[in-house]
């Protein structure tokens, strides 16, 4: 997704037998996209656009089943795609945009066994909306809006940097996702300092409603929980913390409160927001946002076991990329998106490492940039469609 804030747009490129990538399609979600904004040297009158990390989100585009949804923060809507299972590049919009119920729309979660999206609102109206989805008639909102207030604006506030010119902390819904029973709905919400240092919001799920009552737990330590999501094959969660690197955390299924397991302090990061678990290798592999490189990190003990370079090992073909966001698994392969917005590149790049020599390994495959497609250099959200998944 490109996040653009005249039109925004998703691209469908292809998986080529040997998990390199090539162009495919791109089409527009029908609606606009938008940054979050730091205050600058001039205080909250020199407010700037952040376009590396331009939502502070994940799954600001998820892909679940045959359907593809896609958030646009511009305007507050949420767009649903049908996706084509013998040609997984064409994409049909289905109905057009919905609203989101609040302002600026940036994570999205699905339950299976209950059919239902939701999506996250993080701007001046903050929650959680949720829909029930159908392939022909598209997202219908069930339920009440599940409010959260978090003091912010629109578009919202860096957290880290706006409590410095308000005095206020202006806390962020980085990310929501259904637990791996689906019997409950968590939210990670970032903290600034301050008085807000940070929450995993639970919202029980009982006879397959959503309560609007939740449980909200501060991991001591923590500071930025950006990013949760179910490990596989087990009830627990793993949850990034962007400045001192990752926790594996348990949540009761009695009081829904969070507790640690183990923890990975994470040395030299920048920004460690971004993760997946691939089936291949059961590792999990985190980006950083400003620092070009994946670090790969054991999922049953959390302890450390690569930090790997992606920046090409060959000089030649050296690639500049500032650090990267999403990142995605298939195969024997990992994919990872980096924005452009450095002295290179004029356009966002996905790398492709090659993980099939088994935990502790990952080659340096290719730096896909997609230009046939005029993608920008901004962009954020990223998933992997496959038919055999």
């Amino acid at each position: 997704m490109d996040d653009s804030q005249t039109a925004n747009n998703v691209y469908a490129v292809t998986i080529e037998s040997d998990g390199t990538l090539s162009d495919g399609n791109h089409y527009a979600t029908g609606g606009t996209g938008s940054y979050k904004v730091n205050p600058g040297a001039m205080g909250m009158m020199g407010m700037a656009a952040e376009l590396r990390d331009p939502l502070s989100s994940s799954y600001a585009v998820l892909q679940r089943e045959s359907f593809l949804w896609v958030c646009n923060a511009g305007d507050n809507t949420v767009s649903m795609f049908n996706i084509d299972e013998n040609n997984a590049t064409d994409l049909t919009l289905v109905k057009g945009p919905v609203e989101s119920h609040g302002n600026f729309p940036t994570s999205l979660a699905y339950a299976e066994s209950i059919k239902t999206l939701c999506v996250s609102n993080t701007g001046t109206t903050s929650g959680i909306q949720c829909y029930s989805v159908d392939a022909t008639n598209g997202l219908t909102a069930i339920g009440d809006f599940l409010a959260y207030n978090l003091n912010q604006s629109t578009p919202p506030l860096n957290p880290l940097v706006a409590s410095n010119f308000t005095n206020q902390t202006r806390p962020l819904i980085t990310s929501i996702n259904f637990n791996a029973d689906e019997t409950a709905l968590v939210a990670t919400l970032t903290g600034g300092g301050g008085t807000f240092p940070g929450y995993v919001v639970v919202y029980p799920i009982q006879n397959g409603q959503i309560s609007s009552s939740f449980v909200q737990t501060h991991i001591p330590g923590t500071l930025t929980h950006f990013v949760s999501f179910s490990l596989l094959n087990s009830q627990d969660t793993y949850i990034l913390d962007g400045l001192n690197g990752s926790v594996i955390a348990s949540i009761d299924p009695n009081t829904y409160e969070t507790t640690i397991k183990a923890e990975t302090p994470v040395i030299g990061g920048a920004a460690t927001c971004w993760a997946v678990q691939s089936p291949y290798t059961n590792s999990i592999y985190v980006t950083d946002a400003g620092v070009n490189r994946v670090t790969e990190v054991d999922a049953s003990t959390g302890a450390l076991i690569a930090n790997h370079n992606v920046s090409n090992p060959n000089p030649g073909f050296k690639n500049f990329n500032p650090g990267n966001l999403d990142i995605g698994a298939y195969g024997t392969m990992v994919y990872a998106l980096s924005p452009g917005l450095n002295s290179q590149n004029t356009s966002l790049s996905i790398v492709v490492l090659d993980v099939s020599g088994g935990a502790g390994t990952a080659n340096y495959v290719q730096n896909f940039v997609p230009r046939g497609l005029g993608v920008a250099a901004m962009g954020q959200g990223m998933q992997i469609f496959s038919t055999s998944s």
